[in-house]
């Protein structure tokens, strides 16, 4: 967060030929079917698992909120100037980098 604000105007919706990389990014991100699987049948009382306030839920909207407040961050400071993927934007060679990739 240390790096300067943009001050170009933010294009807020892409265009619709770009919506099925945002749905597949999306899915892909959001997509954890191993892990659910896995934690549902180590719980104590599984039928809890999918309540409106069970671990699922709760779970999905701490990931997804982490997500939003990232992604607003890092578009809110770079703008069209950030890359694809943050991996692409990140200096080559330092210890940062190595451990992400």
């Amino acid at each position: 967060l240390t790096a300067e604000k943009s001050t170009e105007p933010l294009d807020l919706f892409g265009s619709l030929a770009e919506f099925p990389l945002f749905f597949g990014t999306t899915l892909f991100a959001l997509t954890a079917v191993g892990v659910v699987v896995a934690l549902e049948n180590n719980m104590e009382s599984p039928k809890d698992f999918g309540k409106p306030l069970g671990v699922l839920n709760i779970g999905m909207a701490f990931i997804v909120t982490l997500y939003v407040v990232i992604g607003v961050i890092g578009y809110i400071f770079c703008v069209s100037s950030c890359s694809d993927s943050i991996t692409l934007d990140m200096p080559e060679g330092t210890a940062l980098t190595i451990s992400v990739l």
